[in-house]
């Protein structure tokens, strides 16, 4: 593990860690998760969804309506709030949240005349195919910042993410995430987009950066999948082995680093810029999924359609499959202080702590590293699991391989730049 205060990657050497004052501020810098509570709220407004995306996680099969109504979205709110943090991030996600527009423009309204000070980053996540000029508008004047799901070039995006009455839906994001660029003006980096990779991806690694290069974006983020909903169901089309995601991450990688030295962009990879600054260890890193114990519950916490509260996101995809081990409990029920007290949350905290789990312990990763609970039920059947036999610590191991590496034995000009990205 590479502490600030010994030779940065760089070539330049910090002040030493000369006391453990020093080395207790750095502890608490990486593990800031440790000292707040839940700052992301993820409000699931409804699983209807426009496309038929090939690794829909959020697949639903109960039937009848799946959209929050307002009672229920208040009482969401109504808790969010009773969490103790200052700065709060409210996520709209579905299905296509646009497709319950009401509901997400009752909870901006709602929360804002509650909040009593308090900071709400407001986000969301869209496919833009149910979005007008009418509802831009209502999102920039509030503020709401706006992710698209863009898979890359036409011939990738649309046969990971088909439209139901198999129509080309590439043009219309593209048409609205410029739309919004203009809209937003100066406040343009709250418009991004994110795209998640499939076995369709893999040939392209150097078309996908050109292409979300091309598009002015600053990040871009190499997602694998997940084996929740279709994804799982549709592993043998559309899945890979750790080692070719790896691979395929290594091109990519390559790649940026070699457009950023020659000038050709600025393009950052979000997950490597984000693992960097966790080595360097000078910014706080609070990202949910690398921390120990995880981020369920007391980082986020997932409210869903029918006022149900789950430990994460990836709690509440199981319950769309019928596991509910992951129900913190309800917003009609229950309040902040009993979800936080909760069997499921209990059960995800102690599951999670990648100190005490056998085949973590003694990983020379585990300082940046991070358990899944939900991800080792899924695939294990234990909320434990043994994390050195999964697939996700086998791209995670991969990826921290690939950043060591570049660190140790890449050019002078590498290291420095990726020493910059991690702010050593």
């Amino acid at each position: 593990m590479f502490l600030p205060g010994l030779r940065t990657f760089s070539g330049k050497t910090c002040s030493s860690i000369d006391s453990a004052e020093r080395s207790a501020e750095y502890y608490r810098r990486i593990n800031a998760g440790l000292f707040g509570a839940a700052f992301l709220h993820i409000f699931v407004l409804t699983l209807e969804c426009n496309l038929s995306c090939l690794y829909c996680e959020a697949e639903y099969s109960g039937g009848g309506s799946t959209k929050m109504t307002r009672e229920t979205a208040s009482r969401d709110v109504d808790i969010a709030l009773q969490s103790p943090e200052e700065n709060l991030s409210f996520e709209f996600q579905g299905g296509e949240p646009l497709l319950n527009f009401g509901t997400l423009k009752f909870i901006v309204e709602y929360s804002s005349s509650r909040r009593d000070g308090r900071n709400i980053r407001y986000s969301l996540v869209t496919n833009a195919q149910a979005m007008t000029d009418e509802i831009l508008g209502w999102l920039s004047d509030h503020d709401v910042n706006i992710c698209f799901s863009l898979d890359g070039p036409e011939y990738i995006h649309d046969r990971n993410r088909p439209s139901k009455n198999g129509e080309s839906n590439f043009a219309n994001v593209l048409r609205w995430r410029e739309r919004a660029l203009k809209v937003y003006g100066v406040r343009r980096k709250k418009i991004t987009a994110l795209p998640t990779i499939t076995r369709n991806t893999l040939p392209y690694s150097r078309e996908l950066v050109d292409f979300y290069s091309g598009l002015g974006n600053e990040y871009i983020s190499l997602r694998p999948l997940s084996p929740f909903g279709k994804a799982g169901v549709n592993r043998e089309n559309i899945g890979y082995s750790p080692e070719e995601f790896t691979d395929f991450y290594a091109k990519c990688m390559d790649y940026i680093i070699s457009l950023n030295l020659s000038g050709s962009s600025s393009l950052k990879e979000s997950f490597s810029e984000m693992l960097l600054q966790k080595i360097c260890g000078r910014y706080t890193v609070n990202y949910t999924d690398l921390r120990s114990p995880c981020g369920a519950v007391t980082g986020q916490l997932a409210y869903n359609w029918d006022g149900k509260i789950y430990t994460c996101d990836e709690g509440r995809m199981m319950a769309n499959a019928g596991i509910k081990n992951f129900c913190a409990g309800n917003v009609f029920d229950d309040s902040y202080k009993s979800v936080v007290l909760s069997d499921a949350a209990c059960n995800v905290c102690n599951a999670s702590c990648i100190e005490s789990n056998p085949s973590c312990s003694h990983c020379v990763f585990s300082p940046i590293c991070g358990l899944c609970p939900v991800y080792s039920f899924r695939t294990q059947g234990d909320y434990a699991g043994v994390p050195v036999t999964q697939e996700r610590c086998r791209i995670l191991r991969g990826i921290y391989m690939y950043i060591v590496d570049r660190l140790l034995s890449g050019s002078d000009e590498e290291r420095g730049l990726l020493s910059r990205w991690g702010g050593c």
